[in-house]
C-alpha cells in the first residue's frame, strides 16, 4: 500500500512512504484509536505502531503529542510569504546619529572617522519611538530589509541596557524572516566571519578589517534559515567565551562547512577576557593596555651634541624650540 501522509512532527511538508502491513498482528497491544484489546483486529504498518483498526474502522496516525490524526482531514497550508520593509524606513531613521548612546560608545572608542564608516557600513540608524536607542538593520544579500533590532546601549561602557525591540512590530500583519546582521555586506569571494552581537561585528570590522563581520544577533540565530547564505563560502565562527563547544556541534548539525575559532576560549584561561566575553571585548582590553609611547628625541650628531653640551644656554634656548613645536 503506498500512501502519502504528512511530516506531523512539522506540519509544513510532507513525505511520501511506502507502507505495508506488518505480519505481526499482535505486536502492538491495542487500538490506539479505541483503546481495543488487539486481539488481531488492529494491524499496524511495519516500522511504526500507526496502523488501520478493524474494530472502529478507520486509519490510525498520532501526531507529535500522541493526538490521534486522520490524514484525510491533514490539509498543508504553505508558509506565508515574506515580508519585506520599505526602503524609506532606513532613510528616515537615518538621522541624527549623535544622539544615538552606541554611536556615542564608538566615537570614544574609535573616534570620528571609523564611526562613520561603520554607521554607513552597517546602516546604524535611531529609533525616534525609543530616544538613545540604535537600529540594527536586518538586510539580506538581495538589498530587502527584513527587520530591524532596536537595543539601547550604555554610551559609556557599551553595555547593552534593554531586552530586543523590533520594527516590524509597528507594521500589522507583517511576515517577517530574520537574516545575519550585515549579511547585504557579504561578496563570494570574501572571508567572512561570524560572531554573536551586533556590536561585535561592528567593532571587529574596524580591529580586523580582513574579514566581512556578520552577527547572528543571539545565541541561538546560528541557525539553518540564517545561515543558508554562508554556505559554499569561506566561514570563521567566533563564538563567544563557553559558547565553543555549541557552536561547534551546531554549525555541523547544520551542515555549515566553516572553522571555529578558540581563540576567546584561550584568552579566557589566560584572563584576558571574563568569562561569557567575545572577541571584541579581547580588543577593547588590549586598546586599554597600550600607553602613548614617550621619547625623548636626542639628534644623531657627536659634535652637534658636544657642542650644545659645552653651550647650555643655546641647549636650553633649542630644546625649548622644539617642544614648543611639538605642541
Amino acid at each position: 500500500m503506498s500512501l502519502v501522509i504528512w511530516d506531523l512532527g512539522h506540519f509544513k511538508k510532507y513525505i511520501k512512504m511506502e507502507l505495508k502491513f506488518d505480519k505481526n498482528r499482535k505486536r502492538v497491544k491495542s487500538c490506539p484509536c479505541c483503546g481495543h484489546d488487539n486481539k488481531g483486529g488492529y494491524v499496524p504498518y511495519i516500522g511504526t505502531d500507526n496502523g488501520y483498526c478493524h474494530y472502529c474502522g478507520s486509519s490510525c496516525f498520532n501526531d507529535k503529542n500522541g493526538t490521534l490524526i486522520d490524514p484525510e482531514k491533514i490539509r498543508y497550508t504553505p508558509p506565508p510569504k515574506t515580508d519585506y520593509l520599505p526602503e524609506y524606513a532606513i532613510e528616515k531613521s537615518f538621522t541624527n546619529h549623535e544622539n544615538i548612546d552606541f554611536v556615542k560608545f564608538l566615537l570614544g572608542q574609535l573616534g570620528q572617522k571609523e564611526t562613520i564608516n561603520i554607521i554607513k557600513k552597517y546602516k546604524l540608524s535611531g529609533a525616534s519611538k525609543n530616544p538613545g536607542a540604535v537600529i540594527f538593520w536586518q538586510i539580506d544579500r538581495d538589498l530587502r530589509i527584513r527587520t530591524g533590532k532596536i537595543m539601547q546601549y550604555d554610551p559609556i561602557t557599551g553595555k547593552r541596557q534593554s531586552t530586543p525591540y523590533w520594527v516590524h512590530n509597528y507594521y500589522d500583519d507583517f511576515s517577517f524572516k530574520q537574516c545575519l546582521f550585515g549579511e547585504h555586506l557579504i561578496k563570494s569571494n570574501a572571508k567572512i566571519a561570524v560572531v554573536e552581537s551586533e556590536k561585535a561585528a561592528c567593532l571587529m570590522s574596524f580591529y580586523n578589517p580582513a574579514f566581512i563581520w556578520v552577527a547572528t544577533g543571539s545565541d541561538t540565530g546560528l541557525n539553518n534559515q540564517k545561515c543558508k547564505v554562508l554556505k559554499g563560502l569561506d566561514v570563521t565562527l567566533f563564538p563567544d567565551q563557553g559558547k565553543y563547544e555549541k557552536w561547534s556541534e551546531k554549525a555541523q548539525e547544520i551542515g555549515l562547512k566553516c572553522n571555529v575559532s578558540i581563540e576567546s576560549e584561550k584568552w579566557f584561561n589566560q584572563g584576558e577576557v571574563g568569562e561569557g566575553d567575545c572577541i571584541d571585548d579581547y580588543y577593547m582590553n588590549l586598546q586599554k593596555k597600550v600607553e602613548p609611547l614617550e621619547a625623548d628625541i636626542v639628534k644623531i650628531d657627536h659634535e652637534w651634541n658636544d657642542w650644545l653640551d659645552e653651550n647650555p644656554i643655546l641647549k636650553k634656548e633649542w630644546n625649548l624650540t622644539y617642544n614648543t613645536y611639538q605642541r
